[in-house]
């Protein structure tokens, strides 16, 4: 794939989400107490930029495991972890980590998509399989269990998009 890793975009999605914290920071605690507003002007702004805060945190944490699925669907993994799924279930509760991955059956790859380990063919690979739980759905085995996440294409979105051209 001609895409960022998902390490890449994890690491740069943390590196923004590190620096726009300490700036909403700065700004909530530094310059806005120092203007003179109403104080209900000043609850809107700062819920405003909360939300943006929020959104971007929810952003942060969201396209490193969806950039990992489509690297999944292609047999390799830049993004070698067992912790957080990035993708919440609405069939399962895994708690705060998500569900276990065994990401050991694919190729997995450093940033420079240099080969880290080859994968295991005793290990059934993490990817996009017909649902054991919903006919014509395709849901995600994380290597280890179902995770309760489905599509209705097991393709990625990038290879959906160059399908429709």
């Amino acid at each position: 794939m001609l895409l960022p890793s998902a390490k890449h975009v994890f690491v740069t999605g943390v590196s923004k989400f590190i620096v726009v914290s300490c700036l909403y920071a700065l700004f909530l605690f530094g310059a806005l107490s120092r203007v003179a507003l109403p104080s209900a002007i000043v609850v809107l702004i700062s819920l405003a930029i909360g939300a943006g805060w929020f959104f971007l945190m929810l952003r942060t944490f969201d396209r490193p495991g969806r950039r990992m699925l489509d690297e999944i669907v292609h047999g390799y993994t830049t993004f070698d972890t067992s912790w957080p799924n990035y993708f919440g279930s609405s069939d399962h509760s895994w708690g705060e980590g998500g569900p276990p991955w065994d990401n050991s059956g694919v190729w997995i790859l450093d940033g420079k998509f240099t080969v880290q380990s080859a994968p295991n063919h005793e290990v059934d690979p993490p990817g996009f399989y017909p649902s054991p739980h919903r006919a014509g759905q395709w849901e995600l085995w994380t290597g280890v269990v179902w995770s309760g996440t489905y599509r209705s294409d097991p393709w990625p979105r990038s290879r959906r998009a160059d399908q429709r051209r």
